[in-house]
């Protein structure tokens, strides 16, 4: 560190030396760098917009929903969508600043539709956010030239649980599962382990949506279980605070005591085969009135005479466990809201227990269906595509069925059934595995949905032609008529944007384009015709699925068509018509129908130029100077002329039938004899073409005016000739 020290002689030297002048000048410096520090640090300050959310028709503003939780403020709306679909709209309350909103991008959010203005200070746009399981607390980042404002949101996902639950019977020490319907389950933080208390013992675990409660009382009379429920989310309780506490669940129970004591087993289900007599293995707490290689009969009925229902045969006793091990043999179905059943021993009634016994979960068939359709049995599936399944076989009703990879799914619990089940879910857009496995009961079946990335035309708004100073998209309704030009076409290069391919959830995969080029004279004649074919545009980084896509076949986003063209454009002349077909490779779509645009250019010239040879015969020719009269008639003459002749703008590639030219004129180039004056002209001659102006040879009429290098006079001419045209 250096120190500097000063005298104070010095000191007031140096202010005896800032004149007035100067001290002006530095509190113009100084005014300038607070109003730029004051600017610098005004752009960075949110007040300058205002942010507004719609979600689920809820309308939600930066200024009335927001929320603190520790020392951040958050931006909240509520949604029942694990990856939310909202409306942002931005309102710039300055009216003097014209700052022009876009959206950053980032890994938190998709945009579906960029920030617009449609109308003076006000931007809207839409945004799909990412899985907020896993991103609970996103950052929305809008730009606005170099500065960039962001707004941190706060995702309320509230689950919904059925209160409307009746009071539930179940006996002392019963171990029961109660299912309840639940919204937005996923954010329900469950553990499915056993929570103990002194009336009841209790779990929770969540399947689709519902919530699974196993209860398992311990004291008579009607009990009330209450279960205080928490959100893996934050949610907003009444004060308007985060809490993850959303609610206190409660069930009354008739807890019923029984004489005999109820035994739970450690399955709840069990499957029955009649072809098959087969034993399966269950534990069961200890009792001392089980005696061991003993068996006993399960029945539906307390009194003698019931249905047998099940063998139970005492197998072993674990010792310090308090738990027996047995082997149960079915002998017919059972549901447990048909009632309990009773364990005896001969005929006397010894414990009460409840079972599912039912056929083996078989998946025999799996179909699917999309948009409304039919019921297909092809399993072929695509990304974000939303899709219901049915799935048929036996002993369904009592037994999970997940899909793998998915974590939203919903069944449709009115039409389940024991034969069938009914789910509905979306297909993540991400998805890496080409196949979705169906399990039953945790196990891995047979059946598996086939991912396939869709393969489908898409309109030709990401193809873009340039022919001349700017590119123009396919779908361009200029190019829904020839189009006229009238300048020389240098290259005609085909642009493709592989960013338009894929846009969000709409997906449609590679697209296999075709080319034709037709080159047509002005008569229609064919100059020739060139096909390019096979080409392969796959979807760009953009796209959800850019790491799925096989690239080895993709082609270059351009192609430039002079580079398959013998007779190059900038060689054409006028009114060819290049003909220009784009089509989708139809063979590569299982038969769905591509788009096909076709694009006509017609080079247009305003002027034709040509070289003409004449033989005028019998020009009257007058000589400035030579006194009166109407001037002297000419003998067989002859001229060649660079002509110039205008195109018929209301029928193109037809000439006007006048023109005009400049070169020779040899007057009486053809006759020989003495008393002829020859002579040779410069001139300048209107010609007009009253029959077969297009024709290499004609009759044309000609004015013109023009000067003898011979007698050095200027002079006129009119009459008819005879004209050839090279």
């Amino acid at each position: 560190m250096i120190a500097l020290t000063f005298s104070s002689q010095y000191v007031r030297s140096i202010a005896l030396f800032i004149n007035s002048r100067l001290r002006r000048i530095f509190r113009l410096l100084l005014f300038v760098l607070i109003v730029i520090g004051n600017k610098n640090a005004h752009s960075q300050n949110n007040n300058e917009i205002s942010l507004t959310i719609k979600s689920d028709s809820l309308e939600l503003s930066e200024t009335e929903n927001k929320i603190k939780i520790g020392t951040e403020s958050y931006l909240y709306f509520i949604s029942n969508d694990q990856q939310p679909t909202i409306k942002v709209i931005f309102k710039i309350n300055n009216p003097q600043n014209k700052q022009v909103l876009s959206f950053s991008p980032s890994d938190n959010y998709i945009i579906l539709d960029s920030l617009k203005s449609n109308s003076p200070g006000y931007f809207i746009g839409k945004i799909k956010l990412n899985d907020i399981l896993t991103t609970p607390k996103p950052i929305l980042t809008v730009s606005a030239g170099n500065i960039n404002y962001s707004y941190k949101l706060l995702p309320i996902i509230i689950p919904v649980v059925n209160t409307d639950v009746n009071v539930i019977d179940a006996f002392q020490e019963e171990q029961k599962t109660i299912e309840i319907p639940i919204t937005n389950g996923f954010n329900i933080k469950t553990d499915n382990t056993f929570v103990l208390g002194k009336d009841f013992d209790y779990k929770l675990s969540s399947f689709l949506n519902f919530l699974i409660l196993t209860i398992k009382p311990h004291t008579t009379g009607i009990q009330q279980l209450n279960i205080p429920l928490k959100s893996i989310l934050p949610v907003i309780d009444n004060k308007g605070n985060s809490t993850n506490n959303f609610q206190i669940f409660s069930l009354k129970v008739n807890v019923k005591p029984f004489k005999l004591s109820y035994i739970n087993f450690d399955k709840t289900a069990i499957f029955y085969d009649p072809a098959i007599k087969d034993n399966q293995h269950v534990i069961v707490d200890y009792n001392s009135l089980f005696e061991q290689n003993k068996t006993f009969r399960i029945e539906d009925q307390q009194n003698p005479g019931g249905t047998l229902v099940a063998e139970l045969f005492v197998e072993s006793i674990v010792d310090n466990s308090k738990k027996i091990v047995c082997r149960l043999k079915p002998f017919a179905f059972h549901k447990i809201t048909d009632g309990y059943l009773y364990i005896k021993d001969a005929e006397k009634n010894r414990f009460v227990c409840n079972i599912n016994i039912s056929e083996k979960p078989k998946i025999e068939k799996v179909s699917i269906r999309k948009d409304g359709g039919d019921w297909d049995e092809s399993l072929t599936v695509h990304p974000a595509e939303q899709i219901e399944v049915r799935i048929q076989g036996k002993g369904l009703e009592t037994n999970k069925i997940q899909f793998d990879g998915i974590a939203d799914v919903k069944i449709d619990s009115l039409k389940s059934s024991d034969e069938a089940n009914f789910f509905r879910f979306k297909i993540p857009v991400a998805i890496s595995n080409k196949h979705i496995s169906i399990f039953l009961d945790k196990k891995e079946t047979a059946y598996q949905l086939n991912v396939k990335d869709y393969l489908k035309p898409t309109q030709f708004d990401f193809i873009s032609i340039n022919y001349g100073k700017t590119d123009l998209q396919l779908t361009n309704t200029k190019f829904n008529k020839p189009v006229f030009y009238d300048s020389t076409i240098k290259d005609i290069n085909l642009f493709f944007d592989p960013n338009k391919i894929d846009v969000n959830d709409k997906l449609f995969g590679k697209q296999y384009i075709n080319v034709e080029i037709r080159l047509l004279n002005k008569d229609n004649d064919l100059i020739e015709i060139e096909k390019i074919e096979n080409l392969v545009i796959c979807p760009g980084d953009k796209s959800p699925r850019k790491g799925h896509y096989d690239q080895s076949d993709c082609n270059e986003p351009m192609i430039n068509l002079n580079d398959y063209l013998d007779h190059k454009t900038y060689n054409l002349p006028a009114f060819t018509q290049i003909v220009i077909t784009v089509s989708h490779d139809e063979s590569k779509y299982d038969g769905t129908k591509g788009f096909k645009k076709k694009i006509k250019l017609i080079l247009v010239r305003k002027y034709n130029y040509d070289l003409q040879l004449s033989f005028p015969t019998g020009l009257l020719v007058k000589q400035f100077g030579d006194g009166g009269g109407i001037g002297n008639l000419s003998g067989i003459s002859a001229s060649i002329l660079f002509n110039m002749t205008p195109y018929d703008k209301k029928n193109p590639g037809k000439l006007k039938p006048f023109s005009l030219g400049a070169g020779f004129l040899a007057l009486n180039a053809f006759n020989f004899s003495n008393t002829t004056t020859s002579d040779l002209g410069i001139v300048v001659m209107g010609t007009i073409q009253p029959f077969r102006k297009n024709a290499k040879f004609s009759v044309p009429i000609y004015l013109g005016y023009g000067y003898f290098v011979k007698s050095a006079k200027f002079f006129e001419i009119l009459g008819p000739g005879l004209q050839f045209n090279f």
